[in-house]
Protein backbone atom coordinates (compact mmCIF):
# COMPACT_ATOMS: atom_id res chain seq x y z
CA UNK A 1 0.00 0.00 0.00
CA UNK A 2 1.67 3.18 -1.21
CA UNK A 3 0.83 6.88 -1.15
CA UNK A 4 0.21 6.58 -4.91
CA UNK A 5 -2.33 3.83 -4.28
CA UNK A 6 -4.05 5.88 -1.60
CA UNK A 7 -4.20 8.96 -3.82
CA UNK A 8 -5.42 7.02 -6.87
CA UNK A 9 -8.94 7.15 -5.49
CA UNK A 10 -8.71 10.86 -4.78
CA UNK A 11 -9.10 13.98 -6.90
CA UNK A 12 -6.00 15.43 -5.23
CA UNK A 13 -2.44 15.31 -6.53
CA UNK A 14 0.12 13.16 -4.70
CA UNK A 15 1.86 16.29 -3.38
CA UNK A 16 -1.40 17.39 -1.71
CA UNK A 17 -1.24 14.25 0.43
CA UNK A 18 1.65 15.69 2.41
CA UNK A 19 -0.29 18.85 3.22
CA UNK A 20 -2.68 16.72 5.29
CA UNK A 21 -0.57 13.72 6.32
CA UNK A 22 3.10 13.20 7.09
CA UNK A 23 3.11 9.63 5.73
CA UNK A 24 0.87 6.76 4.70
CA UNK A 25 0.87 5.27 8.22
CA UNK A 26 -0.74 8.45 9.54
CA UNK A 27 -3.61 8.30 7.03
CA UNK A 28 -4.15 4.58 7.69
CA UNK A 29 -4.11 5.14 11.46
CA UNK A 30 -6.70 7.92 11.10
CA UNK A 31 -8.92 5.76 8.91
CA UNK A 32 -8.64 2.82 11.31
CA UNK A 33 -9.29 5.08 14.33
CA UNK A 34 -12.57 6.17 12.77
CA UNK A 35 -13.49 2.58 11.97
CA UNK A 36 -12.53 1.48 15.50
CA UNK A 37 -14.96 4.08 16.89
CA UNK A 38 -17.73 2.56 14.83
CA UNK A 39 -16.79 -0.93 16.04
CA UNK A 40 -16.86 0.28 19.64
CA UNK A 41 -20.37 1.66 19.21
CA UNK A 42 -21.99 -1.60 18.14
CA UNK A 43 -19.72 -3.83 20.26
CA UNK A 44 -20.81 -1.78 23.27
CA UNK A 45 -24.34 -3.12 22.84
CA UNK A 46 -23.15 -6.66 23.56
CA UNK A 47 -20.70 -5.56 26.25
CA UNK A 48 -23.38 -3.75 28.28
CA UNK A 49 -26.49 -5.47 26.94
CA UNK A 50 -28.76 -7.72 28.90
CA UNK A 51 -29.90 -10.24 26.30
CA UNK A 52 -26.55 -11.90 25.49
CA UNK A 53 -27.16 -13.91 22.36
CA UNK A 54 -29.51 -11.37 20.80
CA UNK A 55 -26.94 -8.66 21.47
CA UNK A 56 -24.28 -10.77 19.73
CA UNK A 57 -26.52 -10.92 16.67
CA UNK A 58 -26.86 -7.14 16.65
CA UNK A 59 -23.09 -6.69 17.12
CA UNK A 60 -22.31 -9.07 14.25
CA UNK A 61 -24.86 -7.30 12.05
CA UNK A 62 -22.89 -4.15 12.88
CA UNK A 63 -19.70 -5.89 11.73
CA UNK A 64 -21.40 -6.80 8.44
CA UNK A 65 -22.51 -3.19 7.91
CA UNK A 66 -19.07 -1.89 8.85
CA UNK A 67 -17.44 -4.12 6.24
CA UNK A 68 -20.02 -3.12 3.66
CA UNK A 69 -18.96 0.50 4.19
CA UNK A 70 -15.24 0.15 4.92
CA UNK A 71 -14.40 -3.31 3.61
CA UNK A 72 -11.93 -2.17 1.00
CA UNK A 73 -9.86 -0.30 3.58
CA UNK A 74 -9.99 -3.16 6.07
CA UNK A 75 -9.19 -5.76 3.42
CA UNK A 76 -6.29 -3.66 2.10
CA UNK A 77 -4.92 -3.34 5.64
CA UNK A 78 -5.20 -7.10 6.24
CA UNK A 79 -3.56 -7.87 2.88
CA UNK A 80 -0.75 -5.33 3.38
CA UNK A 81 -0.04 -6.62 6.88
CA UNK A 82 1.39 -9.81 5.38
CA UNK A 83 4.30 -7.99 3.74
CA UNK A 84 4.56 -4.59 5.44
CA UNK A 85 5.66 -4.32 9.07
CA UNK A 86 4.03 -0.91 9.64
CA UNK A 87 0.70 -2.15 8.31
CA UNK A 88 1.12 -5.35 10.33
CA UNK A 89 1.48 -3.26 13.50
CA UNK A 90 -1.65 -1.21 12.72
CA UNK A 91 -3.60 -4.37 11.89
CA UNK A 92 -2.38 -6.08 15.08
CA UNK A 93 -3.55 -3.08 17.17
CA UNK A 94 -7.02 -3.30 15.64
CA UNK A 95 -7.26 -7.06 16.19
CA UNK A 96 -5.97 -6.71 19.76
CA UNK A 97 -8.70 -4.15 20.48
CA UNK A 98 -11.38 -6.47 19.09
CA UNK A 99 -10.05 -9.50 20.99
CA UNK A 100 -9.90 -7.53 24.25
CA UNK A 101 -13.49 -6.32 23.83
CA UNK A 102 -14.70 -9.83 22.99
CA UNK A 103 -12.84 -11.30 25.95
CA UNK A 104 -14.43 -8.67 28.20
CA UNK A 105 -17.87 -9.64 26.90
CA UNK A 106 -17.23 -13.34 27.48
CA UNK A 107 -16.02 -12.70 31.02
CA UNK A 108 -19.15 -10.64 31.69
CA UNK A 109 -21.28 -13.50 30.41
CA UNK A 110 -19.34 -15.92 32.66
CA UNK A 111 -20.03 -13.69 35.64
CA UNK A 112 -23.74 -13.81 34.79
CA UNK A 113 -23.49 -17.61 34.66
CA UNK A 114 -24.42 -17.61 30.96
CA UNK A 115 -21.11 -18.58 29.33
CA UNK A 116 -19.56 -22.04 29.13
CA UNK A 117 -16.15 -20.78 27.94
CA UNK A 118 -13.12 -22.13 29.83
CA UNK A 119 -10.53 -19.78 28.28
CA UNK A 120 -12.09 -16.41 27.34
CA UNK A 121 -8.89 -15.00 25.80
CA UNK A 122 -8.36 -17.90 23.40
CA UNK A 123 -12.01 -18.17 22.42
CA UNK A 124 -12.10 -14.40 21.83
CA UNK A 125 -8.97 -14.60 19.67
CA UNK A 126 -10.42 -17.46 17.62
CA UNK A 127 -13.83 -15.82 17.17
CA UNK A 128 -12.35 -12.46 16.15
CA UNK A 129 -9.85 -14.01 13.74
CA UNK A 130 -12.54 -16.14 12.11
CA UNK A 131 -14.97 -13.24 11.90
CA UNK A 132 -12.40 -10.89 10.40
CA UNK A 133 -11.53 -13.42 7.70
CA UNK A 134 -15.16 -14.13 6.88
CA UNK A 135 -16.01 -10.40 6.92
CA UNK A 136 -13.14 -9.61 4.55
CA UNK A 137 -14.18 -12.41 2.19
CA UNK A 138 -17.93 -11.76 2.35
CA UNK A 139 -18.67 -8.10 3.07
CA UNK A 140 -15.27 -6.59 2.27
CA UNK A 141 -15.84 -7.25 -1.42
CA UNK A 142 -18.68 -6.53 -3.77
CA UNK A 143 -22.13 -7.70 -2.73
CA UNK A 144 -22.21 -11.38 -1.84
CA UNK A 145 -25.59 -13.00 -2.51
CA UNK A 146 -25.02 -15.36 0.43
CA UNK A 147 -24.13 -12.66 2.95
CA UNK A 148 -27.38 -13.12 4.94
CA UNK A 149 -26.59 -16.80 5.42
CA UNK A 150 -23.06 -15.89 6.43
CA UNK A 151 -24.32 -13.55 9.15
CA UNK A 152 -26.70 -16.19 10.48
CA UNK A 153 -23.90 -18.78 10.51
CA UNK A 154 -21.60 -16.40 12.41
CA UNK A 155 -24.29 -15.75 15.00
CA UNK A 156 -24.68 -19.51 15.48
CA UNK A 157 -20.92 -20.09 15.82
CA UNK A 158 -20.54 -17.26 18.34
CA UNK A 159 -23.60 -18.43 20.30
CA UNK A 160 -22.45 -22.05 20.45
CA UNK A 161 -18.90 -20.99 21.34
CA UNK A 162 -19.89 -18.64 24.15
CA UNK A 163 -23.19 -20.03 25.45
CA UNK A 164 -23.03 -23.69 24.42
CA UNK A 165 -26.35 -23.42 22.56
CA UNK A 166 -27.72 -21.91 19.37
CA UNK A 167 -29.59 -18.62 19.40
CA UNK A 168 -33.36 -18.64 19.21
CA UNK A 169 -34.53 -18.22 15.61
CA UNK A 170 -35.75 -14.65 16.12
CA UNK A 171 -32.42 -13.71 17.75
CA UNK A 172 -30.43 -14.74 14.66
CA UNK A 173 -32.55 -12.56 12.38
Amino acid sequence: MTVETLMAGSVLARSSFYVYFSNREEVIRRLIAGIAEEVSEFAERWLVGVSGQQDIGAALAGVANLYRGHGRVLRALADASATDSEMEAIHAELIHMLVAATEQGIVREQERGASVVADPRQVARLLVTMTERIANDTWGRDADPESRGTLEALVHVWSWSIYGQPPALDEAQ
